[in-house]
C-alpha cells in the first residue's frame, strides 16, 4: 500500500454558480460507487462540491496542520412542524465551522436552495492525532455497503441527527466517510521520521518506500 499525504484544508463550490476548483484542491467528483459527488444531487437545489487539499501552506508558506476530524452541524430550527433548537457547536472542542463557499459569495450550507436543513461542514486540526487522509460519499442506495477501509460521518456534531446530507430536502441519502492514516504508517512517521510526501530521509536525501 502506498501511503496518502494527509488532508489539510477543505472548502465547499458552487459548481452551477461558476466556482471553479480551486487550485492545489480536488473535488469529490464521485461516490464510492460511482454516483454524483453533488452533495445536493437529485434534489433541485444547487450543485454543491466538497473540495479537499493535501500538503497544503498557510499564508506564512508553512505546512498546514493536517485535518483529523470532520464533522456536520444543523443550524436551522427544522421545518414548521418539528421546531428544534439550532445545534451548538461546542465551544471547547476546536471546531472550525466552514461559513462560505470558497469564492466567498454565498454561504456554504450544504443544502443550499433546497429547502431542507441548513447543514454546515466543520473540521478541526488536533496535536498527535491521526489524520484524515480519504474523503468519499456513500449513498444509501441499493444495498450499497460503507465503502471498505472508511468510517461512516453518522450523526452531526451533538450526536442528535443523523449526519445526511440530504436531510428533509428529498432525494438519496448521502453521507460523508473519511479514512485516517494507517497504524503502519503512524508508526513509521513517529518511530522512524519517515515524511508521507517524501519517505524516508538519509543522510540529506529521502528515500520513497513503498508498503
Amino acid at each position: 500500500m502506498s501511503a496518502e499525504i494527509p488532508i489539510t484544508d477543505l472548502c465547499v463550490i458552487h459548481v452551477d454558480k461558476g466556482d471553479k476548483i480551486p487550485l492545489g484542491y480536488t473535488p469529490i467528483q464521485e461516490s464510492y460507487y460511482g454516483h454524483t459527488g453533488n452533495v445536493n444531487a437529485e434534489g433541485g437545489g444547487r450543485e454543491i462540491f466538497i473540495c479537499y487539499e493535501r500538503g497544503g501552506l498557510d499564508k506564512d508558506n508553512k505546512p498546514k496542520a493536517p485535518i483529523t476530524n470532520i464533522a456536520l452541524v444543523f443550524t436551522d430550527n427544522g421545518s414548521l412542524l418539528k421546531r428544534r433548537a439550532p445545534e451548538q457547536i461546542p465551544a471547547k472542542e476546536g471546531w472550525t465551522k466552514i461559513e462560505k463557499t470558497y469564492y466567498d459569495r454565498d454561504v456554504a450550507d450544504l443544502n443550499r436552495g433546497k429547502g431542507g436543513r441548513e447543514i454546515y461542514l466543520l473540521y478541526k486540526r488536533e496535536p498527535n492525532r491521526p489524520a484524515i487522509t480519504r474523503l468519499t460519499l456513500h449513498w444509501k442506495v441499493n444495498d450499497e455497503v460503507v465503502p471498505p477501509g472508511f468510517t461512516l460521518l453518522e450523526y452531526t456534531v451533538s450526536g442528535g441527527f443523523y449526519a445526511d446530507l440530504n436531510t428533509a430536502a428529498g432525494g438519496p441519502e448521502i453521507y460523508l466517510c473519511y479514512r485516517k492514516v494507517s497504524d503502519e504508517e503512524k508508526f513509521f512517521q513517529k518511530e522512524l521520521g519517515w515524511d508521507p510526501s517524501n519517505g524516508f530521509k538519509v543522510q540529506n536525501t529521502y528515500i520513497m518506500l513503498m508498503f
